[in-house]
């Protein structure tokens, strides 16, 4: 796959009326550039080689505007029984009936739909043919929906760079049989559809009955498309840090510390799935985030393990004694391996012999109690969403949001004033919510506030995170965000949240 397809689509209003799905569906799509280029049931063959060569590829990913719901009026349309008024068409108004309620999606008119396939260079050409009947797209959704679209053939870190810069929600299809289920083209989808034109052409049909004809009603065949889910939940595991000797107990690390706690379980891991699968060892370097230069492609399929400090309560000592794996939808690794590294896992033993070699450190033992996530706003059974949240580890934001180091032994004379440090945390506010969008966080931020202290009882300020990090203790920030809308867990933002960097955790007692 070293290629990408990119249709980029926009519609002439600012509603889409095509519901229930939003994002239009790919098989909405196809459907469109069908009609595009249609004359009857003829199509020509390079345009029918091209679309079948398209609806063979994976489904695309999608980039959709953000969408409000617009306000619903009523259709009215005749009831088909003008000999109830006398055959008079005048009188149609006295037999209109309300059909259905049309509430439209409203969205902003400047930002497009994009949808990008992945394919081989040797197809070439049958992309650049897509472009071409792309240009001939009219509309998508129902018959106001007017639009237009253009397609181009891009390298596969451009196209990426398209869907990360767009500003709105992306939509992925998974491997799972979760989620949110869309209809893809497939093999057959366009033979389907001209058989459904031809179908509907000869839906009624005389029948002669005695001396009278009857017209007989026949079903047009459905088109066929296959259902594909987009954003699945990812699945999630939860350890215990155990003490060897004695399972039974905790073996707490300290707070401060979550950075060396993470990179230690992620490396164990991974040397130790590598040594059990060496014809997946490149695969597994990138699901476990441990080379360069991650396409984004490859970060969407990122593992992300998040220690989690104890909190939810007055005297809880904010030592670190459980460990979250979150495993994404689309992740090229099975779930029981993934699960087999991390279970048992001993962080002082050598990860392809097993040989214990440090027994101070904690062992890795799979958890029943599941409380303690529930304290991040992730439940294990059903979904409680919250209005404000704080970090319990400090986010690290960009090198622009760092606060001006000050020297010690110079305080007094290098002291900020109220106005600088207004400045730094305007800055640093700004950077978390760009930090929020790259997360894949899409709800609307109402607030945002910065500091170095921690927000909860026994935390540590913000600097205090930095030691055995690539982080500076000046890009390190304590978080308080409130949405506009209640969401659920986890919430990890910052350039530190595959190190256990940025965690935060919801004000229980503002619950939706």
């Amino acid at each position: 796959m070293s290629h990408a397809l990119l249709l980029t689509l926009r519609f002439h209003d600012v509603r889409y009326h095509g519901l229930p799905d939003w994002p239009p569906s790919p098989a909405r799509l196809f459907q469109a550039l069908v009609a595009g280029i249609a004359s009857g049931t003829v199509l020509e063959l390079a345009d029918a080689e091209a679309l079948e060569w398209l609806e063979s590829l994976a489904p695309p990913a999608i980039a959709a505007p953000k969408v409000m719901r617009g306000q619903g009026y009523l259709h009215y349309l005749p009831n088909n029984d003008l000999d109830a008024v006398g055959g008079d068409p005048r009188r149609m108004g006295k037999i209109r009936t309300a059909k259905k309620t049309i509430r439209p999606m409203l969205f902003d008119a400047g930002a497009p739909l994009l949808y990008l396939w992945f394919f081989d260079s040797s197809d070439e050409m049958l992309a650049g043919h897509i472009c071409t009947i792309a240009e001939r797209l009219y509309q998508l959704g129902r018959t106001l929906d007017m639009a237009w679209a253009q397609a181009e053939v891009l390298d596969i870190k451009e196209a990426e760079r398209r869907l990360e810069e767009h500003g709105g929600t992306l939509h992925r299809p998974t491997e799972s049989n979760s989620g949110v289920l869309q209809a893809c083209p497939g093999h057959g989808s366009l033979k389907s559809l001209i058989e459904r034109y031809k179908a509907m052409g000869k839906r009624f049909h005389p029948e002669v009955k005695g001396r009278k004809i009857q017209y007989a009603f026949n079903k047009p065949p459905k088109p066929r498309f296959r259902q594909i889910a987009y954003d699945s939940p990812p699945a999630r595991l939860l350890y215990d840090l155990r003490d060897l000797a004695k399972t039974s107990e905790f073996k707490p690390w300290p707070l401060t510390g979550v950075g060396k706690l993470t990179e230690t379980v992620r490396d164990r891991a991974a040397v130790r799935l590598a040594a059990a699968l060496p014809d997946k060892a490149a695969c597994i370097e990138r699901v476990f985030g441990r080379v360069r230069d991650l396409s984004a492609a490859d970060k969407a399929q990122r593992i992300r393990i998040a220690p989690l400090p104890s909190i939810g309560h007055p005297n809880a000592e904010s030592s670190i004694r459980r460990v979250l794996v979150e495993i994404p939808p689309n992740c090229p690794l099975p779930v029981d391996d993934l699960k087999w590294a991390f279970s048992g896992l001993h962080l002082g033993s050598d990860p392809e012999t097993g040989e214990i070699r440090d027994n101070s450190l904690p062992m890795l033992i799979e958890a029943d109690d599941w409380r303690m996530p529930d304290h991040y706003g992730v439940g294990r059974n059903g979904k409680q969403t919250f209005h404000l949240w704080r970090s319990v580890t400090p986010a690290a934001l960009p090198e622009r949001a760092a606060r001006r180091p000050i020297d010690p032994a110079r305080r007094n004379e290098t002291a900020k004033g109220a106005r600088e440090r207004l400045e730094e945390e305007t800055r640093a506010a700004g950077a978390v919510r760009q930090a929020l969008r790259h997360a894949g966080i899409e709800t609307a931020v109402a607030a945002v506030r910065v500091r170095r202290e921690p927000p909860h009882a026994r935390g540590a300020r913000a600097e205090a995170f930095a030691r055995d990090t690539r982080f500076s203790g000046h890009r390190l920030w304590h978080v308080e965000v409130a949405f506009t809308e209640p969401r659920a867990g986890p919430v990890i933002v910052g350039d530190g949240r595959y190190l256990g960097l940025g965690l935060m955790a919801p004000e229980k007692s503002m619950k939706s």
